[in-house]
């Protein structure tokens, strides 16, 4: 079993040491903020530390670690500061796995790498390595056959000797060395050195790097490679950036721009093989899942101008008459000039404010696109740009990043996704530092730049509010409203016919516009562009199957396959549904008041549109005692609501309090909110919910959870149900517990308890579907047996269950003395007997 110990000052907190001791693997260490000073090195195995306080460096832990073999270590929200000589921040070997997040290691001691692999594996995200000596020791050593991973990780430097290194979107400052065989995979590398008496890399010795973006301090960087290969496939090279090689005559060097340096170390580098590549387009890195991409909307713009791209793309009539405005303006102003007269007062920098899936971005690359076009912009670069590549993880990085960036984007549109990101509050905010730079630089280069702040419209609002001289220095705003069902279908059928796909327009539309209705997304372009990606698999599985189908005909039954059927196989399924409830042993009020609850909803579907009615709420609360069915029945719920149209998912998600309250202050209703985001769509089953509740203690966080699910509740009552599940009485105080809930949870089905008769019956079921018994005998003696329990023994279909295993676990036992009898699934009396009685 796991455990938790908490590190800290006051009642019930251990020291980190006595909690380090204690713990066994799996078990997690939380710590309160402070600076720890602790012994020289721990040996730990499987353990988990998290700090608990806003940022990595409220939690300072002066100390080193060093992993037992084939362990996992995990660090979060921490910093490790190592000062005792010979020692690593963390040693690792021999199979172990260090899990870093949101994690500062450094170290002050010479010769020591802050984190050394030997054999073994690092994971690393959101985090900060430190070497103060770093001209001669490296942040990270990874030997033999170690593995490292990094994600927007800030580090002075690299060593691999024998060792994988994959990196996604990071930082390696001054310096990196491949040696041995070793190899390097990196989507987005930076680097800061410009030291002449410095590479910033190096490939030696029958290694490998391989880097999809390089982006270059301002200056002049070295590499070197010998006997190894190295391929960047775009850079931002430049007169401005300008980056030299030194390499030897095995070398296989791939580089744009890269420029040719011989020195006196080299041997005979005349003849390496510099491959001078056609220059890939550099564009900085963007994350991948709140991209908008909105390829649907992309054309071949060769003849087409930008602004009549723009028009012609779906919906966003409030965007492109504001987008028209602010071009005419930019014009005008551009006309008076060439005239001698003097341009009216215009900034450039906006704000683009909408939902995820609105256009924004498509928008902005045709913004962009626009104003080159028509003379405003001296080029149509382009640079889209967020977080985590305009913050780095220490004080007076993040200017320095910004500043590059900024100064890439001039003379065109820099885009910033999810502008608001850039101020958090609380802890260490770095990303204000990014602000003030930006607002800065948007000051003093106002007609040479425009920036673009993007993101969701409530964020933004906020995000505005805390930075007042923003909206004075963007004051053009792009409301991106959201989609309509019809228009999502409209880029739907556009997005399948770019596609040279045939389909039934008007069949596709009806269930794309039902389809994202029912849904309630509001991820709009995204949906669509998810929808028919599902559908294009769906239908290239039937093409596969069934060879007359097509490779380029998407047919109403591959749309009917995805939405969950056609509306008649629909009904059917409604139909089965409710007779496999009726075939439910007992159980009779509950089935009448489903029967009833699913005429009610069919009405009112047949209604709609001819009457006014404001949508019900179907939260429910099923009490009774245990094994009475609730579990089951709560999954026929699901699928028959999903059958019925009021739910887009027919799943259900089931928890209990262990789910959703936690263990300190904010955490339950994260856990809260988690398990309904998990739960959106379907069902969420909260089974004994009364103990959310009963505890009795005025400190109990599980009132936490009521008064965030009563938020949701309401809030999100169209998009999942909840069903509130335990003993009768105990559910009646529960919702006596808070005034909200009852208004909230309409729907009541109250399970009874099974007769004697009827746990006969349901032990007959069970047993038949294997074997042969004396159904008589099996039922007298259940009845009987049944009927002499105490009432605390009653379990119902608990009961009922396990005295099946018994009987069958019984009868096996027989067999095996009994090899030879004729008929193997025939059960003698005598074991119903002597289960039974």
């Amino acid at each position: 079993m796991k455990h938790a110990y908490s590190v800290g000052m006051g009642f019930r907190k251990h020291t980190f040491e006595d909690a380090v001791i204690k713990c066994s693997d799996g078990d997690v260490i939380l710590v309160d903020p402070g600076v720890y000073t602790l012994p020289d090195w721990f040996e730990v195995g499987s353990l988990k530390i998290i700090g608990k306080g806003d940022g990595p460096a409220d939690v300072v832990l002066k100390t080193s670690f060093v992993l037992r073999d084939s362990s996992t270590f995990e660090l979060n929200n921490v910093k490790v500061l190592t000062e005792s000589e010979k020692r690593n921040c963390i040693y690792a070997g021999n199979f172990s796995k260090i899990k870093l997040s949101n994690v500062i290691i450094e170290s002050v001691v010479k010769n020591y790498p802050s984190v050394y692999l030997k054999s073994a594996e690092l994971q690393s995200d959101s985090s900060r390595f430190i070497h103060r000596d770093t001209r001669k020791t490296p942040s990270i050593f990874a030997s033999e056959k170690s593995v490292v991973t990094v994600k927007q990780v800030d580090m002075d430097s690299l060593r691999a000797s024998h060792s994988e290194i994959n990196i996604e979107k990071s930082q390696i400052r001054v310096w990196t060395i491949l040696s041995k065989n070793s190899e390097m995979q990196a989507d987005y590398l930076y680097t800061q050195n410009t030291e002449e008496n410095i590479y910033i890399l190096s490939v030696l010795s029958n290694s490998i790097g391989s880097i999809s973006n390089l982006i270059l301090p301002s200056g002049y960087s070295i590499v070197r490679v010998v006997s190894s290969k190295l391929d960047v496939k775009r850079n931002n090279i430049d007169d401005k950036h300008r980056l030299a090689c030194d390499s030897s005559e095995k070398a296989i060097v791939e580089v744009w721009g890269i420029e040719y340096k011989k020195t006196e170390k080299q041997q005979e580098t005349q003849n390496a093989k510099i491959v001078p590549k056609a220059r890939a387009k550099f564009q900085p890195a963007e994350k991948d899942e709140n991209k908008e991409n909105n390829s649907f909307e992309k054309q071949n713009h060769k003849n087409e101008r930008a602004i009549d791209e723009i028009d012609k793309m779906v919906g966003l009539r409030s965007v492109k008459k504001t987008v028209h405005d602010f071009i005419d303006m930019a014009v005008f102003n551009k006309q008076r000039a060439q005239q001698g007269l003097e341009p009216i007062s215009q900034s450039y920098h906006s704000l683009f404010l909408g939902n995820p899936g609105t256009g924004k971005t498509t928008v902005a690359r045709l913004v962009a696109r626009a104003m080159f076009e028509e003379g405003v912009m001296p080029s149509d670069n382009y640079v889209e740009t967020s977080r985590q590549n305009l913050v780095a993880q220490h004080v007076g990085g993040t200017a320095i990043q910004t500043q590059s960036i900024l100064e890439e984007a001039t003379g065109g549109v820099l885009f910033i996704d999810e502008a608001y990101t850039l101020y958090q509050e609380g802890g260490t905010n770095w990303g204000q530092e990014a602000i003030d730079t930006i607002l800065k630089y948007m000051e003093d280069h106002r007609d040479e730049l425009m920036i673009i702040f993007a993101g969701y419209t409530k964020q933004m609002k906020d995000f505005i509010n805390m930075n007042p001289g923003l909206s004075s220095r963007a004051p053009n705003l792009f409301d991106f409203e959201d989609y309509t069902p019809e228009e999502i279908s409209e880029i739907g059928v556009k997005q399948l016919l770019d596609k040279s796909f045939d389909f039934d327009k008007v069949y596709y539309s009806a269930a794309v516009i039902k389809s994202y209705k029912r849904e309630n997304a509001s991820s709009n372009g995204r949906w669509v562009r998810n929808f028919n990606d599902k559908l294009i698999r769906v239908m290239a599985k039937n093409s596969i199957k069934n060879k007359s189908h097509g490779i380029s005909q998407i047919l109403n039954s591959d749309i009917d396959e995805l939405t969950g059927g056609s509306d008649k196989d629909k009904a059917n399924e409604t139909d089965v549904i409710l007779e496999q409830l009726n075939e439910m042993v007992g159980l009779e009020s509950v089935k009448s008041y489903v029967a009833n609850l699913t005429a009610t909803i069919v009405t009112n579907k047949s209604l709609s549109g001819k009457i006014v009615e404001e949508k019900p709420t179907y939260h429910m609360v099923f009490s009774g005692n245990p094994g009475t069915g609730k579990t089951t029945v709560a999954r026929l719920i699901a699928r028959l609501f999903y059958d019925l149209g009021i739910l887009p998912k027919d799943t259900v998600l089931e928890v209990s309090r262990a789910d959703l309250v936690g263990r300190y202050i904010g955490q339950s209703e994260e856990l809260t909110k988690k398990a309904v985001r998990d739960a959106m769509g379907g069902v969420l089953f909260i089974d004994e919910a009364y103990q959310l509740t009963s505890s009795g203690s005025g400190n109990d966080f599980g009132k936490q959870v009521v008064e965030t699910l009563i938020t949701e509740l309401e809030n999100n009552r169209e998009n999942f149900i909840v069903i509130f599940a335990g003993y009768t009485q105990q559910m009646n105080d529960f919702l006596n517990t808070n005034p909200g809930l009852k208004s909230r949870i309409p729907l009541n089905l109250n399970f009874q308890d099974y007769s004697a008769s009827e746990i006969a019956e349901i032990v007959k079921i069970r047993l038949s579907k294997n074997w042969k018994f004396n159904k008589p005998l099996l039922q007298s003696l259940v009845e009987k047996a049944y009927s002499g329990l105490p009432s605390n023994e009653k379990s119902n279909g608990r009961w009922a269950r396990n005295l099946t295993d018994k009987i069958i676990t019984h009868h096996k036992i027989w067999l095996s003395k009994n090899l030879s009898v004729a008929d193997p699934t025939n059960i003698v009396d005598s074991i119903l007997v002597e289960c039974i009685s």
